[in-house]
């Protein structure tokens, strides 16, 4: 049995004769797998929770993947990269991947935030992707989405370089995207939690930060 799912936060399905949105009431996960991917579906879009990890999401690729359908459709992942297991030897059944990496810092800015998740595993497992794919761009490729919060924007100076040195540094992960690709900045959500709760007679030192890093990193097109 699975929950009502809103599909504009969870699943999202773009086909030749329509987009599928909105509510829909889940008694039976293979007979909405069923409605949900054909022969005409474009792009499988899954977001929230950790999909790596989520049987149910599993059977879905699997469904697409036995059916003949995965090799048409374009797939597109949030991960916190918690973790590197079986899941991605489906998605190389796909037509095309692009895995979005959710961030909320790197080093103990992220254990802090994150915890009991530890930063040193989530940066090993992001270097075994790039090993792993990184002859396979654009079939595979990858972005980051970076949770912009007040547990985190005083301490940039700390953080970002690491994030900004694998995305546009490193050999390997640098293949998987283009040259002026931009790390996306996502204000997270919650009351006393987002960049909103910052005084304006504080948020100086958060814009001079960050002008201080990106000087390192300017002749790149993307982290301008």
């Amino acid at each position: 049995m699975w929950r009502s799912v809103p599909l504009n936060e969870s699943w999202y399905k773009r086909s030749k004769n329509a987009v599928t949105s909105g509510i829909v009431e889940i008694y039976n996960e293979h007979l909405v797998t069923k409605e949900l991917i054909g022969e005409h579906t474009l792009q499988l879009k899954v977001l929230g929770g950790e999909p790596t990890i989520n049987k149910k999401v599993h059977s879905v690729f699997q469904y697409a993947i036995d059916k003949g359908y995965a090799k048409d459709i374009d797939l597109k992942i949030t991960t916190n990269f918690t973790n590197m297991n079986k899941t991605y030897e489906m998605f190389d059944e796909f037509k095309s991947c692009k895995i979005n990496a959710s961030f909320d810092a790197s080093g103990p800015t992220y254990d802090y935030i994150r915890r009991p998740a530890k930063w040193e595993s989530v940066k090993k497992h992001l270097l075994e992707f790039g090993e792993r794919y990184k002859d396979s761009y654009p079939k595979m490729k990858w972005g980051i989405n970076l949770v912009w919060q007040l547990a985190n924007c005083f301490t940039t100076k700390e953080w970002l370089p690491e994030v900004l040195d694998l995305f546009y540094v490193n050999e390997n992960l640098k293949k998987m995207h283009g040259s002026d690709t931009k790390i996306s900045m996502i204000n997270c959500d919650g009351t006393g939690i987002t960049l909103e709760a910052v005084p304006e007679s504080m948020k100086h030192y958060i814009i001079d930060d960050l002008n201080e890093i990106l000087k390192d990193y300017e002749h790149i097109p993307g982290a301008k």
